[in-house]
């Protein structure tokens, strides 16, 4: 009876984790579908944006991995903690927390995808590029792609990683409290997180956002310049081509925008103030970046027209293929 509580609990959430399944089982091929057409269907044209297309698809193929399959953690607002109850269940707390911290590092991963992204796009329309009036050169690019690959993942990702509280002060702080939640610590891999700290990263991811947020729009404000520039001087194919992945880009910079940033923000706001929301505002969370993945995929496969192509003739393909398989019946015939 006394463990019950912990059913009754996950009960709560037990329409939303069906969900997850629904979009983990739709996203994961849907995101390798992606990295298939992007690394052979691409025309030669792409040449480098090809990889950085599959730079974003492969980061958004492990936060899937790791969000909706290893980890799907819980709150247990009581205690300040979470639990998972994916893959890491049946491993220690510790496994659980590190899912949790690697997909925080997986998405801003992402997020340093799109930003070169962004910035080749740039790149290729125009000869040297400027800022405050001074050459970027090929040394500073290099420079900046180390700086941003390793620093802004990595700050995000080591305050989320010190936010862990010790599991036995976690434990004896929890059950003076609420010892009614003594179940969770018997039955599942709960961890504690520390108020100050998820304070810390939430200022931190914040900060990157922000920086993030302003990049892209000097990318975008850039794109639109060039585009007006050289516009007469593209072939017809070159410019639809541009177009075509700069609406990509844009869909795959709203997306994180909606479902990372603004649920997530939400969801550390109701943590930090123990708000009565905190469930609901989890499920809404999960859901979101769950979602993000589908989108993306769908943004890449809909709106650059050689996948597009490519995907139809696939499908025609295997279609003509069964059409061909079935339309071959044996004829018998009986001799009395």
């Amino acid at each position: 009876m006394e463990s019950s509580i912990v059913e009754v609990y996950e009960g709560r959430f037990e329409f939303y984790r069906r969900c997850i399944a629904v979009t983990a089982a739709l996203s994961i091929p849907l995101t390798a579908l992606v990295m298939y057409l992007i690394l052979w269907k691409s025309p030669k044209q792409m040449r480098i944006y090809k990889f950085l297309l599959l730079n974003i698809s492969v980061w958004a193929f492990i936060t899937d991995m790791l969000l909706e399959i290893i980890s799907l953690p819980l709150p247990v607002l009581e205690v300040f903690g979470l639990y998972s109850v994916g893959l890491s269940r049946f491993l220690p707390s510790p496994v659980g927390f590190a899912s949790v911290v690697a997909t925080m590092f997986c998405i801003f991963e992402y997020l340093v995808g799109l930003m070169f992204a962004f910035y080749h796009r740039y790149y290729v329309l125009q000869d040297e590029v400027s800022i405050l009036g001074k050459t970027v050169s090929r040394g500073y690019f290099y420079l900046a792609i180390v700086f941003t690959t390793i620093v802004p993942p990595g700050t995000a990702t080591l305050a989320l990683g010190l936010s862990s509280v010790p599991f036995a002060d976690f434990k004896d702080q929890a059950l003076r409290t609420h010892p009614e939640l003594a179940p969770f610590f018997h039955r599942v891999p709960i961890f504690g997180l520390n108020l100050t700290a998820i304070m810390a990263v939430c200022a931190v991811t914040c900060f990157w956002v922000v920086l993030w947020t302003s990049f892209v729009i000097w990318c975008v404000v850039g794109i639109l310049t060039q585009f007006r520039m050289q516009k007469t001087s593209m072939s017809n194919f070159n410019y639809q081509l541009h177009v075509q992945l700069i609406k990509a880009l844009a869909v795959q910079t709203l997306v994180p925008l909606l479902l990372y940033a603004v649920p997530l923000f939400t969801l550390a706001i109701c943590f930090i103030f123990k708000l009565s929301i905190l469930n609901d505002a989890f499920k809404i969370t999960e859901l979101a970046l769950s979602l993000h993945s589908i989108v993306n995929s769908l943004a890449v496969i809909l709106l650059i027209a050689p996948y597009r192509k490519a995907l139809l003739y696939m499908v025609q393909k295997a279609q003509k293929s069964q059409a061909a398989t079935i339309s071959v019946t044996p004829t018998w015939t009986r001799n009395e």
